[in-house]
């Protein structure tokens, strides 16, 4: 099964995509949110921890960041590292 702490960066990077159908950008994040929360309530298999963050590359870090802000805006809330 691929990681899909990729899949979560992968989405926010299609939404940001230039040329990206601006209907289909919200799914994008929404999907990359929900896949973060389900990894943490249900695959310890796939940390959000500092070892995973360390491996990201610099784009990778930046994506991160963004979904990392964007969680603390909705929740109000300090969120994980991703």
């Amino acid at each position: 099964m691929p990681d899909p702490r990729y899949f979560a960066l992968h989405k926010v990077w299609l939404a940001d995509k230039p040329g990206r159908d601006p209907l289909k950008q919200p799914k994008d994040r929404n999907q990359a949110a929900l896949v973060r929360q389900w990894l943490r309530a249900d695959m310890p298999r796939y940390p959000l921890s500092p070892a995973f963050r360390t491996s990201l590359s610099v784009e990778q870090k930046k994506i991160s960041n963004a979904l990392d802000d964007a969680e603390q805006t909705r929740a109000g809330a300090s969120a994980p590292q991703f």
